[in-house]
């Protein structure tokens, strides 16, 4: 609840002076999207981590980390609400994060689970056939 209270009350205020495009909005929307999650409050969180991605894109671009870190928490939101946009944002995103040996940010370890337990279901579904 921290977290989210925090977030809610930079927002107004980074709101009202900073471009509405500005890379410090879309921190704090992500910041509020990960608190919502961890609240279970998926469904909110996903409309804050979406617009938190797309900023974010809009002021560096699709490659840079950020982008591909902001996209993954949104990713791991539609997840939650099983919506099929879910997965290949989540593989291209875990793709990049861990294809590039320079990243050692937050997000590797929960990308690299996540490829792994997923090829894995590949491999068992390929097995099934």
């Amino acid at each position: 609840p921290a977290a989210e209270s925090q977030a809610r009350l930079a927002l107004p205020v980074l709101e009202r002076w900073l471009d509405p495009e500005h890379y410090e909005i879309a921190l704090a929307r992500h910041a509020l999207g990960r608190a919502l999650l961890a609240q279970g409050n998926a469904k909110d969180a996903e409309a804050e981590l979406r617009v938190a991605a797309e900023r974010c894109e809009a002021a560096f671009t699709r490659n840079d980390v950020r982008t591909r870190e902001y996209s993954y928490a949104w990713g791991e939101a539609l997840a939650v609400l099983n919506d099929p946009r879910a997965e290949p944002l989540l593989h291209a995103a875990a793709e990049e994060l861990t294809q590039d040996p320079r990243y050692q940010g937050a997000v590797r370890a929960r990308a690299l689970a996540w490829l792994a337990k997923h090829s894995a279901a590949r491999v068992a579904a390929g097995a099934l056939r």
